[in-house]
């Protein structure tokens, strides 16, 4: 090859800075005796925001708190070298003196410092990232060139040479020799079969999603995720609603301008909130999904791994463990004084003694939901809802329920360990995108305590209703809107409503019809495939254990990187922000990818 060494970095949302950051950061620690380097960066803004745009208003805010970001990674993912310089969220908002005014989120004057503890709106998080784009820019060393594209890329072909060149959508063609596919949640996600504009596929931007809804309209929002909260929030709130104390209650107050909402959920179960804890919360210690068991299971010749069969039982242990640490604190034998084999007798032990912990109920999360009729499915989602947060506010040394499916935070790494591809059986891993990862997500990761508490303010209030329980079917009427009937409830609930918002956000698609142009294109020409292409419900692009994307013909593309939402499914837990002190497989996946680039040669 010739020309002067190059690479692409085509999406420069999170992901996009990570590789970025490893960029610049690992030719910082190369020095100048590897040669130049140019970077072309091909972002339709190259601010480095993603979604997090600025014009969000404040109510939508970020579902982890800020002492748990940051763009730079520590010695927790790169112990040693390599790790990079720079700010946290957290450090980054003291510096500039944001302040957060009495309602939590930032006032136009006054106010107190910022605390790790906060939920900052979206747009201080895309204000930051923007920062680190710059800040990459400005401390990058002078034999390493970053050159912005605001455009987007939308196909990629190869010269004689065997250069990759990148064809942009404002005509330009750009020649480099190695390129990494960052493009984040660009295109995601299938059509409706019978689209139209009362059914929004995409909830964001917002409010601009939900602006069409007029007041007293009836909207569904499929999901009790983060997503769908964001969106009630933006009819509720957004619309000039608020939420008052009243003892120890939360109250809404409407502003007249809402909809009716009603809420509708494959599984029927409201998501678990994150609980009001310290940062620095004590990390739990798995004992039997550990690093010993995972090299196990990736190390079995010849055979696959069923997840459910083989992993999720050790992870059911896991959970039985921290049940017990919180119910007999100071009580009886010491769990982590025995050695494993006796540690799962032991909870056997308990389980007959003082009675029995199902821990696939509590993952499942519906023990005792009322399947009568619709009113009384409504009053199950809130009392779960407010047992829940009950349970929250009493941690770290509270319910050992809710201390279970807290050790769930940390066996995230040690699950994503066994979820390599390849690895997994295809019906496994069809349970686990479509049942088990989403259980995991929704006990695990859901919104934090004062979203969920604005939701049980809204569901008392009437404002919003949660009356199919689980396995609705949504039907298009002949004329306008839409019908969503129950399934599972003896007495079945219908309602006719004009607008349905589909409550999560879409992955990435290989469907040509919905993909970018980019992808599109590459699948199209054979360049890349569809994850495991035997289960339609999988449509992550196909990646080798390097992240190299492979062809039809299953051969791995060397001089491309495949990161982020795009091989959800083929890996997983990409969409996770890095978090300071905490090993973060998004940065390690950058730093492999960025370093095997790096020591191939001049391109």
């Amino acid at each position: 090859m010739t020309g002067e060494p190059s690479v692409a970095v085509i999406g420069l949302g999170a992901r996009g800075l990570g590789v970025l950051e490893r960029l610049v950061s690992l030719c910082r620690d190369l020095g100048a005796d590897r040669g130049r380097l140019c970077v072309e960066v091909i972002d339709p803004t190259c601010s480095g925001r993603g979604i997090h745009v600025r014009e969000q208003p404040n109510y939508l805010r970020l579902h982890s708190p800020a002492g748990k970001v940051t763009m730079f990674p520590d010695a927790a993912t790169l112990p040693g070298t390599g790790a990079g310089t720079g700010p946290s969220l957290l450090d980054w908002a003291v510096d500039r003196g944001l302040t957060v005014g009495p309602d939590g989120l930032p006032p136009r004057a006054g106010g107190r410092p910022v605390m790790p503890s906060d939920f900052l709106p979206r747009s201080v998080l895309g204000d930051y990232l923007t920062w680190v784009g710059d800040h990459l820019r400005r401390s990058a060393p002078p034999y390493v060139k970053i050159v912005a594209h605001r455009t987007e890329a939308v196909d990629i072909d190869r010269d004689a040479d065997g250069r990759l060149m990148v064809r942009c959508a404002d005509g330009r063609t750009l020649t480099v020799g190695r390129a990494f596919l960052t493009t984040g949640y660009g295109g995601g996600g299938p059509p409706f079969p019978d689209g139209g504009r009362e059914r929004v596929r995409h909830p964001y931007p917002l409010p601009l999603a939900t602006a069409g809804v007029r007041p007293g309209e009836t909207l569904a929002v499929l999901g009790f995720g983060l997503s769908a909260l964001d969106l009630v929030a933006s009819v509720t709130v957004g619309r000039g609603g608020r939420f008052t104390e009243y003892g120890d209650r939360l109250v809404y107050l409407p502003g007249g301008a809402e909809p009716t909402v009603l809420l509708a959920s494959r599984s029927g179960v409201p998501a678990r909130c994150r609980p009001p804890l310290p940062v620095r919360r004590p990390k739990f210690r798995p004992r039997f999904l550990d690093v010993a068991a995972i090299e196990e299971l990736r190390g079995r010749p010849g055979g696959q791994v069923d997840f459910e069969r083989d992993a999720l039982p050790l992870v059911y242990d896991e959970m039985r463990l921290a049940y017990r640490r919180a119910q007999l604190r100071g009580y009886g034998p010491d769990p982590d004084a025995l050695p494993t084999a006796a540690l799962r007798k032991q909870l056997d032990d308990w389980d007959e003694e003082l009675g029995r912990f199902d821990a696939a109920a509590s993952l499942a999360g519906s023990a005792n939901m009322s399947l009568v009729d619709g009113s009384r499915y409504h009053e199950w989602v809130a009392e779960a809802i407010r047992s829940d947060l009950a349970a929250a506010r009493k941690l770290p040394n509270g319910t050992p329920l809710k201390c279970a499916t807290e050790a769930l935070v940390d066996l995230f790494q040690a699950i994503q360990a066994v979820l390599v591809p390849g690895l997994i059986t295809d019906r496994s891993l069809e349970t686990f995108s479509a049942i088990t990862g989403p259980a995991i997500r929704r006990a695990a990761v859901g919104p934090y305590h004062d979203r969920q508490r604005e939701l049980l303010a809204l569901l008392d209030a009437g404002v919003v209703r949660a009356p199919f329980g689980p396995e609705p079917v949504v039907r298009k009427l002949p004329r306008d809107g839409w019908e969503i009937g129950s399934t599972r409830l003896v007495s079945p609930f219908c309602q006719s409503v004009r607008w349905v918002f589909a409550g999560h956000m879409p992955t990435p698609s290989l469907d040509s019809a919905t993909s970018s142009p980019l992808v599109s294109s590459l699948w199209e020409k054979g360049w890349i495939r569809r994850h495991r292409r035997g289960l339609p419900q999988i449509r992550a692009i196909d990646i080798d254990h390097r992240m190299h994307p492979l062809d039809d013909h299953g051969r791995p593309d060397e001089q491309l990187w495949v990161l982020g939402p795009l091989c959800e499914d083929a890996t997983f837990y990409n969409h996770v922000l890095p978090e300071p002190g905490s090993y973060s497989p998004c940065v390690a996946d950058a730093h492999r990818c960025v370093s095997e680039m790096l020591s191939g040669g001049d391109d």
